[in-house]
């Protein structure tokens, strides 16, 4: 789900992430399951501001290429076995 709102706002702290947009943890490795996009995430803009829609095109992109990485597990993460 996408969450979209007016406004001109972007973050510049939160998880770090790669280019799977899998999120890391303090020592750069990823941490297994987890994934993170958009304003929820570090910004990949670092210190700028690029334009208005800045913040939304980052959570499309991401948000497909974490999804897309989602899909490529062919079992469920360990906390959800035997619950689906």
């Amino acid at each position: 789900a996408v969450v979209l709102g007016i406004s001109l706002l972007d973050t510049k702290s939160g998880p770090k992430i790669d280019g799977k947009c899998r999120v890391l943890d303090r020592r750069g490795r990823p941490v297994e399951n987890l994934y993170g996009a958009g304003n929820c995430v570090r910004s990949s803009s670092q210190k700028s501001y690029w334009s208005a829609g800045c913040t939304i095109s980052h959570a499309m992109t991401f948000g497909y290429v974490a999804g897309r990485e989602c899909a490529r597990h062919k079992t469920p993460p360990k906390y959800l076995r035997g619950r689906l």
